[in-house]
């Protein structure tokens, strides 16, 4: 097989090429910045990633970008920079989430904003359900530790399972972006494990975070498959609270077990969702057109 073949395999642009990657840019990031800012730029790997991914499955986009699928990447471009920012001003949690989830709902809405100008009840009401559970993921997401791997491992976690939702219902172009999201976390979270070097950070959690709620965005909104359930991964961001329960009860598994225990626990939901829409779903096209 050569390169040329290699790159434009979907099986090997949603696993493998992401995870390596991923492991190239955390290292390359990580010595550009530098003793004092290499740690916070390290975590945007998952970002720019994600965006070169994209790249590589559909080609550049178009500017300004005429699809759902197209405004992802430049949003994930311009929340894995805004995420940057927000890390080296090193601003208050509270201030660090209001802009955060400001950014978040604005990309969201850009996403919605076809189905919005028609003022429909159904529509309106989706996207509104979307930015608040998004906000509520991302409001998770920052409570955690940043000396720990369970914000990574909850993104990673529902990004696979909103691949298995995509695939059930046969978009392309979502499956391999979010299988591909949930390589470029890994490839990283490799860096991290089983020795911790770098925090998730606002860089990492726009970026894949923000990847993450575009793709759900996406697939609820703008595909015919029975993909409402996906908004019940909402879920998935609590489940680092049952690994605190399990440490309460002095039962500690560690920093090296305790990412793969979350993992176990967060595939609960996940399992839930995916089952739940693989028996809603139905022979009928895809997208909405």
């Amino acid at each position: 097989m050569d390169l040329a073949t290699t790159l434009t395999d979907p099986e090997l642009q949603s696993s493998l090429i992401p995870l390596l990657l991923s492991i190239f840019l955390t290292g390359v990031l990580r010595v550009l910045g530098g003793q004092k800012m290499g740690g916070f730029l390290a975590c945007a790997a998952v970002g720019v990633g994600f965006v070169l991914i994209a790249i590589l499955v559909n080609g550049i986009p178009a500017f300004p970008p005429r699809s759902s699928g197209q405004k992802i990447v430049f949003l994930v471009g311009a929340l894995t920079a805004a995420g940057v920012v927000i890390d080296l001003l090193n601003l208050s949690k509270l201030k660090r989430y209001l802009i955060s989830a400001l950014l978040l709902a604005a990309a969201v809405t850009w996403i919605a904003l076809p189905l919005l100008k028609g003022f429909t009840s159904a529509a309106t009401l989706s996207w509104a359900v979307v930015v608040i559970l998004s906000s509520v993921a991302l409001f998770r997401l920052m409570q955690t530790s940043p000396s720990t791997l369970n914000a990574p491992t909850m993104v990673l976690c529902s990004a696979l399972a909103v691949g298995a939702v995509a695939m059930i219902g046969a978009t392309a172009t979502i499956t391999q972006y979010s299988f591909a999201l949930a390589a470029l976390i890994g490839g990283f979270l490799l860096w991290n494990w089983p020795k911790f070097r770098f925090p998730f950070g606002t860089a990492a959690i726009l970026g894949g975070g923000g990847a993450l709620a575009l793709l759900v965005t996406q697939q609820t909104l703008f595909t015919r498959g029975s993909s409402m359930p996906l908004l019940a991964l909402v879920l998935v961001f609590f489940c680092d609270r049952a690994l605190a329960k399990i440490k309460d009860f002095k039962r500690n598994p560690g920093p090296v077990f305790a990412p793969i225990i979350l993992g176990a626990i967060c595939m609960i939901p996940v399992a839930l969702v995916v089952g739940t829409v693989f028996f809603l779903s139905a022979d009928t096209d895809p997208y909405l057109g």
